[in-house]
């Protein structure tokens, strides 16, 4: 995902194991990108994340998006009526912790495609 709001590059020297030094880049803006993306180690839940961020800012209206300082979850739900199974998918979008979001943008879809499935009756009688 390109972050439009990114302006300049941001170096970290890093030294391995075998004493060799890499560059790593981190790029985005703050709000945007998650902890492992400003440490250097983006992820593809990185992006989830981001898309998440801008769901909440989307429904909200609200910029900057409050952080909670306990727990550093996004706290959003009390700006709007929102149906709870779609805040919950959104909520795992932007968890704090990786391992607790979609790990893929795919699979983020896969959950939200499941608010629109209905059952519908059996025509084959």
């Amino acid at each position: 995902m390109i972050d439009f709001g990114a302006v300049k590059q941001v170096s970290t020297q890093v030294v391995n194991s075998q004493g060799q030094t890499k560059f790593t880049i981190a790029i985005g803006s703050p709000g945007y990108m998650p902890s492992e993306q400003s440490s250097g180690k983006p992820l593809f839940s990185s992006d989830v994340y981001a898309v998440g961020i801008i769901a909440i800012q989307a429904l909200t209206g609200v910029v900057p998006i409050k952080t909670d300082a306990e727990t550093a979850e996004i706290a959003w739900q009390d700006s709007i009526n929102i149906n709870s199974k779609l805040a919950n998918i959104i909520d795992t979008m932007v968890r704090y912790d990786f391992r607790q979001r979609y790990p893929t943008a795919q699979l983020a879809l896969q959950a939200v495609k499941t608010l629109s499935t209905k059952s519908t009756p059996n025509t084959n009688q």
